[in-house]
């Protein structure tokens, strides 16, 4: 998918999502017999469904099957979970509840083909009123403070003591938890849970701490998803969220995992802080996403996201190491005034529409290499303090996209743009490098070719428009500029004299500059291409050659009435006195005025019936012995710039 999803595309994957989710829940078998096949005696052969009704239930556990080798916990199944008495009865010891038993409490029923389950998988049910299932939630609630009380606890080789929602469908759970948590007194509202391939409509919870080892795999999200005030350890992976969703004053602890999820819709993450090693992997984000005064600590990796739409990460917050690798934003994007530490990745990040990261600041080594930028972009008035590496980027190809992307950007150190094709050189107006800058040379014809595209294309978007053609050409002879000067640091005379000819080009585009400048500058172009030709004043000073011999050789016949055209002579004698002045024009400037030089061309002052030559032919002559100077001239400094002469 190559572009922002439309509204009905949007519901259209949200519904192909809700399908294919139920149908696999459905596959999976959550009725009451089906809790029962966990497939222990096939070990790692059974299939996934079989696996994912596995419980770890403690040692002491009165039900389960055989016990672990080393005597940690027994293997039992989910059924066997919930069919435990522990806070359901006063038994003591607890003991597993037959299935009239739990039929008449209301924790078993029947659907309309006869199939029992357990209420906590029906939807219709409501976890927070239905007294007996809330008790038994409570008592599994205390049994996961053990996981507390016991950092080393391995899932694998203990007990697990986790609240098991498996499958679950009912309603209101979350205000089970706040429930727990009021009865419980508790400040830290600390709780362990296991959620997996379950559906949860309206989950808000606030000032709830997920503790260690707290995961949701595979869950679908309705209604809304709010997180509040939360201290959390969670693993989250693998879920649909089909609904607004919010983070507000969240802490994501180390040891979390956040990835392979999909949110369909609108995303809010405020006053967010990540202290996990990973948000990563695969997210996708279908809707608009706004990062509000948040903290990514060091050594995050946000990578492989997919941004659908708009996201907003104003004024995040970024520890060393946060990296946006192999990202792809598909709608626009916003670092504006954001910080990170050091080695900030965009590497292989791909930014479809635009993308801002306006006063952004980058403390350290900063990589974008490979990245590529589809629409406007600007970094104006970001500041890279370490390296910044833009190798093999492409840039957009429009001129008012690209335009002052780097403008008032600071590079304090080395600012690399190797390997990279920039066509508009209006996305450095107004760039600072404090140390070297690297641009890629794509040789002379090259560079040629783009400008000349980028100069035609930029002419048919500003076309008619004299505000926007001033600030684009303007911009352009600004990053001109700057590129000539930084060439000029690092004594690279052609590139240097390159930009200066594409500079003074771009100067007489603007709509401010007067008409007698243009007109030189297209003289200065068009004689010498700017200094830059050696050949092209040479060819000039031989036509202006050319022209004056063949010009005085057939107006002089027409002066001299008795004189005609004798092709038998040889040379003609007009032709050889009109090449002798041509000649002497460019060699002896100023001869034509002396009182002597008309005997040096007998013939020519013959056919203008004087002793001398007219006015007009000597002030022509002169004219071209002070173009024939200029021309000599240009070509000179066109040699001296070719070979670095001082």
């Amino acid at each position: 998918m190559n572009q922002v999803l439309t509204d009905k595309g949007l519901e259209e994957r949200k519904a192909e999502a809700l399908a294919q989710w139920e149908a696999e829940w459905r596959a999976m078998d959550f009725s009451w017999d089906g809790l029962a096949d966990a497939g222990w005696d096939l070990g790692d052969q059974a299939l996934e469904a079989q696996r994912l009704k596995r419980w770890h239930a403690p040692a002491n556990f009165p039900g389960g099957g055989g016990t672990h080798p080393l005597g940690r916990y027994k293997y039992a199944t989910l059924q066997d979970y919930w069919r435990w008495s522990l806070g359901i009865t006063d038994d003591n010891p607890t003991r597993l509840l037959s299935d009239d038993e739990l039929l008449k409490i209301g924790l078993l029923e029947r659907d309309e083909n006869g199939k029992l389950w357990h209420v906590i998988h029906r939807k219709r049910t409501d976890a927070l009123n239905h007294p007996f299932l809330k008790k038994a939630i409570f008592a599994r609630l205390d049994l996961g403070q053990k996981l507390k009380q016991h950092d080393n606890t391995s899932l694998i080789d203990d007990p697990d003591t986790r609240l098991q929602l498996i499958g679950i469908k009912c309603k209101y759970i979350n205000f089970v938890f706040d429930k727990y948590c009021e009865k419980h007194n508790k400040t830290t509202k600390e709780i362990f849970v296991n959620i997996n391939c379950s559906k949860l409509e309206n989950f808000k919870v606030r000032e709830i701490v997920f503790g260690k080892n707290c995961t949701i795999y595979n869950t679908l999200f309705s209604g809304e998803l709010i997180i509040e005030n939360s201290l959390t350890f969670l693993n989250i992976s693998k879920c649909h969220i089909l609904c607004n969703s919010k983070l507000s004053y969240v802490i994501i602890k180390n040891d979390s995992n956040i990835y392979s999820n999909i949110f369909y819709d609108d995303l809010i993450i405020a006053n967010f802080i990540l202290l996990a090693n990973r948000f990563s992997s695969g997210n996708e984000f279908l809707s608009k996403i706004s990062f509000i005064n948040s903290e990514f600590e060091g050594g995050n990796t946000l990578s492989n996201f997919i941004f659908h739409s708009d996201v907003d990460f104003s004024e995040l917050k970024c520890g060393d190491g946060v990296g946006f690798s192999n990202v792809e934003f598909k709608g626009n994007v916003c670092f504006r005034g954001c910080r990170f530490g050091k080695n900030a990745s965009f590497r292989n990040a791909k930014f479809q529409k635009s993308v801002s990261f306006h006063e952004t600041t980058f403390d350290d080594r900063a990589s974008f290499v490979e990245a590529q930028f589809s629409g406007k972009t600007t970094f104006e008035g970001a500041e890279f303090k370490g390296a910044a590496f833009f190798k093999n980027c492409t840039f957009p190809e429009s001129p008012t996209d690209n335009l002052n992307i780097f403008r008032a950007t600071r590079f304090r150190e080395l600012a690399s743009f190797r390997d990279v094709e920039i066509s508009s050189f209006a996305a450095f107006n107004e760039a600072r490098f404090s140390k070297s800058l690297i641009l890629h040379d794509p040789g002379e014809k090259r560079a040629a070719e783009l400008w000349k595209n980028a100069l035609n294309a930029a002419k048919a978007e500003v076309k008619g428009e004299d505000k926007a053609r001033e600030a684009y050409f303007g911009a352009l002879q600004g990053g001109c500029r700057v590129l000539k000067q930084e060439m000029e640091k690092i004594a690279d005379q052609s590139r240097e004299h390159r930009y200066f000819r594409y500079e003074l080009i771009a100067r007489r585009h603007r709509t401010g500059i007067s008409w007698a400048e243009k007109v030189a500058s297209q003289i200065y172009g068009a004689l010498s291409d700017y200094g830059h030709s050696i050949g092209r004043p040479l060819l000039w000073l031989g036509g202006l050659f050319l022209l004056m011999i063949l010009g005085v050789f057939l107006i002089a016949p027409i002066e001299a009435e008795t004189l005609g055209f004798n092709l038998t002579a040889s040379p003609h004698p007009v032709l050889a006195d009109s090449f002798a002045l041509s000649w002497q024009n460019i060699f002896k400037p100023g001869a034509v005025w002396d009182a002597r030089f008309p005997d040096t061309v007998p013939a020519l002052a013959a056919a203008f019936h004087g002793p001398g030559l007219p006015l007009w032919l000597k002030s022509f002559s002169t004219l071209q012995s002070a173009l024939s100077l200029l021309l000599i001239f240009l070509s000179g400094v066109a040699i001296r710039r070719k070979f670095r002469i001082s």
